[in-house]
């Protein structure tokens, strides 16, 4: 393809669109120069979906522009259309098909880029669409200090399109960033960014959010059920075991009854965690103070002591939550109403039959 600096944008030459993806897979050190390409052809996987719109293509038509850059003979201020009596074309000697600004003027010619309107005669004038998109040093040399590339993505539906499009848009930002560093030139870090992101992020870590979560909350309930349980490590592995039955048994719900996955239903299993304590803690400590001499006489004297307990301070307790049955808002019907009965339901069974069951 031929060589446009760094970046090769929507231009299509011979540009091989179909590269991308072996530098994005692969990691492949083609593409020194091919850094944004025509990944709009592949919106089924990428889920971009218009052509990059960036101000430097703007800038450089600008330049070839018969009508649109002028300066002044005398002190190279601009000229602006319509007044370019005394003014000459900013660069008029480099042929058109090669034209792009290099070194001092690059600098020199941005500003006026920036400054001037669109018009008829000079519809590539940028600062109507692109002033926002330049953050530049006025003053001196116009070093740019940062920009941005704006695309489009396709229609999005659910929520599996918000939040790969999102891991797509980091891949190729990603990618982007390499290239630009791979000279040592620059180091300039691209980052993705849409509105929606901010919403969907979670997605993308929520799994291992979720795992180390709740393996720190069965932890510090292991080490606490040993100390309470006066250094009883089978009681306390007992107990430890029963709760991730129980979370294990919540998250089958979740799949069968579409819960997904998200901060609310995070939380809300962190907080079933602690909840199960309550439904196997007192009958493993009943159990373990029974005075009887068998394993299943044990059993039958703790649930006969506590099982009562369980069943009217615990569970029926905990069956205040039904009424959010009956809510309109679908996020107390599903993730409060679903889940916690979900919580009460597998911790009562677990604690009154699961685990007399392993005495």
């Amino acid at each position: 393809m031929p060589r446009r600096g760094i970046i090769c944008f929507y231009t299509i030459g011979n540009c091989c669109v179909r590269k991308v993806f072996k530098i994005i897979d692969n990691d492949q050190p083609y593409a020194r120069h091919i850094l944004i390409l025509l990944v709009s052809f592949y919106s089924r996987r990428t889920y971009l979906k218009s052509q990059p719109s960036i101000w430097l293509d703007n800038y450089i038509e600008y330049l070839r522009g018969s009508q649109c850059c002028f300066k002044n003979r005398i002190d190279g201020s601009q000229c602006l259309p319509g007044s370019i009596n005394g003014c000459d074309q900013c660069i008029a000697d480099t042929p058109k098909d090669t034209l792009r600004p290099m070194g001092n003027e690059f600098d020199e010619y941005l500003s006026f880029f920036i400054k001037q309107y669109p018009g008829e005669a000079c519809p590539k004038a940028g600062r109507a669409q692109f002033l926002p998109a330049l953050s530049y040093n006025t003053t001196g040399s116009n070093d740019i200090g940062s920009t941005y590339i704006m695309t489009y993505r396709k229609v999005l539906k659910t929520s599996e399109d918000f939040y790969e499009s999102l891991r797509w848009s980091r891949i190729i930002a990603d990618k982007l960033t390499e290239k630009l560093q791979s000279d040592g030139a620059t180091k300039a870090v691209v980052r993705s960014y849409s509105y929606p992101d901010v919403f969907y992020e979670q997605y993308l870590t929520m799994w291992p959010h979720t795992a180390r979560s709740l393996a720190l909350s069965i932890l510090a309930i292991f080490i606490v059920m040993y100390l309470f349980l006066g250094l009883d490590l089978y009681s306390a592995s007992i107990i430890a075991f029963t709760i991730v039955m129980i979370i294990i048994n919540l998250m089958g719900m979740m799949y069968w009854w579409d819960i997904s996955l998200n901060a609310i239903s995070l939380v809300n299993l962190v907080v079933g965690v602690g909840i199960s304590v309550e439904f196997c803690s007192h009958l493993v400590r009943s159990y373990v103070i029974s005075p009887e001499p068998t394993r299943i006489l044990r059993a039958k004297d703790s649930l006969s002591r506590m099982g009562s307990s369980i069943l009217s301070g615990i569970t029926l307790t905990d069956c205040g939550i039904l009424i959010l049955a009956f809510a309109k808002s679908k996020i107390f019907q599903v993730f409060y109403f679903r889940m916690y009965l979900g919580i009460i339901a597998f911790g009562t069974l677990h604690s009154l039959i699961f685990m007399p069951g392993m005495s």
